[in-house]
């Protein structure tokens, strides 16, 4: 029996890479599967919550999101039509006395970057588009069209 599962990622997205670089950093067996020909950048900017930049400081790249993200003063919503302030949420040097982490702005595009460097190129298969997940002897098989397929222990995708 083996020690641990295979799991087959489906989508490079911020979600899949994040998994990917997780079960890469405890040595959990993964192979990520990807309908585009490389990463690339697209997307606009994201606000990071201190929950997801505490995902990111235990993958060790809280560094990493500190060159390229961007601390906010605060939230401020505003009516449309006047333009008078309706809220004020301060966000910089609060977020991390309340909630152990920093509130960040980042590009869509460095954020992935950030996550797929040190990604080993052996487990990810670009160009391949998945088109069904079916059970094979009591195990999840994704298929791609390209013909090809992957059984594993776990298959996860994003519909």
């Amino acid at each position: 029996m083996k020690n641990s599962p295979t799991i087959c990622i489906i989508g490079a997205g911020i979600g899949g890479v994040t998994l990917a670089r997780t079960l890469q950093q405890r040595g959990i067996p993964y192979h990520l599967f990807e309908q585009a020909p490389q990463f690339g950048e697209v997307g606009a900017g994201i606000q990071m919550t201190p929950n997801a930049v505490k995902v990111l400081e235990q993958l060790k790249l809280g560094d990493e999101l500190r060159e390229v993200g961007f601390l906010p003063e605060a939230m401020v919503g505003r009516d449309w039509h006047s333009g008078k302030e309706l809220f004020h949420t301060p966000l910089k040097g609060v977020c991390p006395s309340l909630y152990g982490a920093n509130f960040y702005h980042v590009h869509r595009a460095d954020l992935h970057a950030i996550l797929t460097e040190g990604l080993s190129k052996d487990c990810i298969t670009f160009n391949t588009r998945c088109v069904a997940i079916d059970w094979d002897q009591e195990k999840p098989v994704a298929r791609f069209d390209d013909g090809s397929s992957f059984e594993a222990d776990i298959v996860l995708a994003n519909p």
